[in-house]
């Protein structure tokens, strides 16, 4: 099954992910011709595309939705871009300073969750997703909480329903 009609302006999905209400689909391909990622939000319903974001990074990009299907972010292990889901424009985008970054939503979707790792040290920062501005940073020395490094492997964070805690899956080390 193939929600996107046969266009030539619409790139072969290599991933795809609905919004949590179930009414678009978000994914991501790389246009033919120019190898250009390219991240498209449409409609199942008649195959339309509600917006298009160009990504310029090299490698595959981690998508996601926010809980409430309204914003959309995009990255790698070294940023990480927000985006208006309805309108397409940019709202924010995250830096990482150690290019090993992994992210994920808070529960409420009002904050993006990035996970840094150092041979010293480990921090999560939570920052308003349309902002971008930090709202709290979570700091620990560590060493176990380190990703492999220059390898960009989503870790996986959980954070809780009440936003007071943030479960991170390390690994089986």
């Amino acid at each position: 099954f193939n929600a996107l009609p046969k266009k030539p302006s619409f790139p072969e999905v290599k991933k795809a992910v609905w919004s949590p209400d179930g009414k678009l689909l978000l994914g991501w391909g790389y246009l033919k011709g120019d190898g250009r990622a390219v991240i498209h939000v449409w409609n199942p319903e008649d195959g339309q595309r509600v917006s298009e974001y160009s990504y310029t990074k090299d490698g595959a990009p981690l998508i996601t939705w926010s809980p409430d299907s309204q914003t959309i972010a995009a990255g790698d292990s070294t940023q990480v871009f927000v985006w208006d889901a309805n309108t397409g424009q940019l709202l924010s985008t995250y830096f990482s300073s150690t290019q090993d970054m992994s992210y994920c939503w808070e529960s409420d979707g009002k904050r993006i969750l990035t996970y840094e790792s150092t041979d010293k040290s480990a921090e999560i920062t939570a920052w308003d997703a349309v902002t971008g501005r930090i709202r709290t940073t979570y700091s620990t020395k560590a060493s176990s909480l380190q990703a492999e490094p220059s390898v960009f492997i989503p870790l996986p964070m959980l954070p809780s329903p009440d936003g007071t805690r943030i479960v991170i899956a390390l690994g089986d080390d």
